[in-house]
């Protein structure tokens, strides 16, 4: 996520902290969040990229109305939550689903400042717990020495993580390319502006690990842009 507003995020966040159903172990699903100001010509760009991106599928809209719906349900345990926030406060959404999860950050990369585009979630779907997934953190360009230390701290305190090891942007824009060596136009979609530096490490989720999942422990710290899982196999 890229800090939109607290609400978004926190849904954002929130969307690490349970397990969706999925028929395969690899999928993931894609979440673009649109501004508010967003155009229909916007709109409808967006719709065709997507539509048109290799292995992605189920591509579907979701109004303001249908997310606050969504929101209400998902937060139904914190009603002073709810009662703060009214439909406007969400954001009309593309959702969509990558059949391929360890294509997901590339394909995520090239939605990156299009034209409407507020923000983005990107995850795996778990269809078992427990499940071992990768975590990426992904961290701000300037993050401090002293950002990274409570980072690094907070990652060696989750119970179920194996040691992280951090990627340089440039290091991420190699790794992708080489995965995307069989998808020509998604390789050279690409863009290096739109990746960042980040701490990546396998997690197992499981159903009574006590204490909130790395999206939200992670997520609030000072330094972090964005949380979501891969494939262990594209760490």
């Amino acid at each position: 996520m890229r800090r939109a507003f607290p609400i978004v995020a926190l849904v954002l966040l929130a969307s690490l902290a349970g397990c969706s159903q999925s028929t395969e172990h690899q999928k993931a699903r894609l979440s673009i969040f649109l501004r508010d100001d967003v155009t229909d010509d916007q709109r409808s760009a967006l719709n065709n990229a997507l539509r048109a991106t290799p292995d992605v599928q189920g591509v579907s809209f979701e109004s303001k109305e249908e997310a606050y719906e969504k929101f209400k349900q998902q937060f139904k345990d914190a009603p002073d939550l709810v009662a703060q926030t009214d439909a406007d406060s969400l954001p009309g959404s593309y959702q969509a689903t990558i059949t391929d999860g360890s294509l997901a950050e590339a394909i995520e990369s090239t939605f990156v400042g299009k034209p409407g585009v507020l923000d983005m979630s990107v995850d795996l779907t778990l269809t078992k717990v427990p499940a071992t997934e990768g975590v990426v953190v992904r961290v701000s360009p300037d993050i401090t020495a002293d950002q990274r230390t409570a980072l690094e701290r907070a990652i060696r305190a989750l119970r179920q993580a194996k040691p992280a090891r951090f990627e340089s942007a440039d290091a991420a824009y190699a790794r992708l390319k080489e995965a995307c060596k069989g998808q020509p136009a998604l390789a050279k979609a690409l863009r290096r502006d739109a990746l960042g530096p980040s701490y990546r490490f396998s997690f197992t989720f499981t159903k009574s690990a006590a204490g909130d999942p790395p999206g939200i422990t992670l997520g609030r710290l000072a330094g972090v842009d964005d949380v979501f899982t891969v494939p262990v196999s594209a760490l």
